[in-house]
């Protein structure tokens, strides 16, 4: 196993299409998955609506953001973790720039045009500034460990 460096953390973070969310939620910890973008200015955003995740948040808004991929052919692995500050953004251009981004990204992945419509009225975007960032892969000079055993 080897630590990436920052650009290698930074640009899986910017390019992987999921993320995983943990958030302390009634006296335990609760995972979920995210479709996300990187901002301008280096903030993980997603939109969610009302439920466990959101009320975590507001409750709790330190978080764990995880990103990992795997190679299946050669079983390499890279993993980022992240931790910071969720917050709900209100500035409307902001807001209108993630929705954008998240449009631009996920756009190939489904089977119809995406928009942002009526469909999701009550979702808030939610911006995550990571104060902490670490990336760890596995090594191709060493026995090949799986993701999660370091």
């Amino acid at each position: 196993m080897r630590q990436l460096e920052w650009a290698d953390c930074a640009a899986l973070l910017a390019n992987h299409p999921l993320a995983h969310l943990g958030v302390w939620a009634n006296s335990e910890v609760y995972v979920t998955p995210i479709s996300y973008v990187m901002t301008d200015d280096g903030r993980v955003a997603f939109r969610t609506h009302e439920g466990r995740r959101l009320q975590a948040l507001k409750m709790h808004p330190r978080v764990c953001i995880e990103v990992a991929s795997y190679e299946e052919n050669s079983g390499n692995w890279k993993s980022v973790i992240g931790w910071g500050k969720a917050s709900i953004v209100t500035d409307a251009a902001v807001i209108h720039s993630v929705e954008e981004a998240l449009l631009a990204k996920y756009r190939s992945a489904v089977s119809f045009p995406a928009t942002l419509g009526r469909s999701n009225e009550g979702s808030v975007v939610v911006a995550v500034d990571l104060d902490t960032v670490t990336g760890r892969s596995s090594n191709a000079f060493v026995f090949r460990s799986r993701p999660g055993r370091w």
